[in-house]
């Protein structure tokens, strides 16, 4: 039995641009996705995604507030700012590891608070600064920081953590 061939359905040529710029702001804004803007003008996805063109949405929450989502300003960061950030983030908080400016680890590993700290904070990502000092302990010590402190913050961490179910079945848990 052969497969029924879809005729593709022409791009409407009444729209306007104010029409196109009304569905653009729907998907950008999240009110309607794509499809579903497909199926209210009785049209194709694909269609949609011609007459629309791409369209950058903002990034997707992640469970942090979405006051912190605007962390992605650019921010010339040079050795001097970030041993600035790195001493008053231990005068704020106490202590500094890797983990602390590393907010993608901290969001997967389910550390949301943290996250939502470093994005308040407002300091530079973690690998920003192995860009310019090298190695961690090497900017921990230009900072004037102990990296012994550090390892006081990982068993912090360790407390704050979320209770996580077992998997393991034949363990009997």
């Amino acid at each position: 039995m052969a497969a029924k061939k879809r005729r593709r359905q022409p791009v409407n040529k009444k729209w306007t641009a104010q029409k196109k710029a009304a569905m653009r702001r729907q998907v950008k804004e999240g009110r309607a996705t794509k499809t579903e803007l497909a199926r209210r003008h009785n049209t194709t996805r694909q269609n949609i995604d011609r007459l629309l063109g791409p369209i950058s949405k903002p990034p997707a929450d992640k469970g942090l507030a979405k006051a912190s989502i605007d962390h992605r300003r650019q921010v010339v960061w040079t050795p001097e700012r970030i041993l600035e950030k790195a001493r008053k983030w231990q005068e704020l908080y106490g202590s500094l590891t890797t983990t602390d400016w590393n907010p993608g680890y901290l969001v997967k590993a389910g550390y949301l608070h943290l996250a939502e700290r470093y994005y308040d904070f407002g300091g530079p990502h973690y690998g920003t600064a192995l860009k310019c000092f090298g190695t961690w302990p090497e900017m921990l010590k230009q900072a004037g920081i102990s990296p012994d402190e550090a390892k006081r913050s990982k068993r912090r961490m360790a407390r704050t953590a979320k209770p996580r179910k077992s998997t393991n079945s034949w363990r009997g848990q």
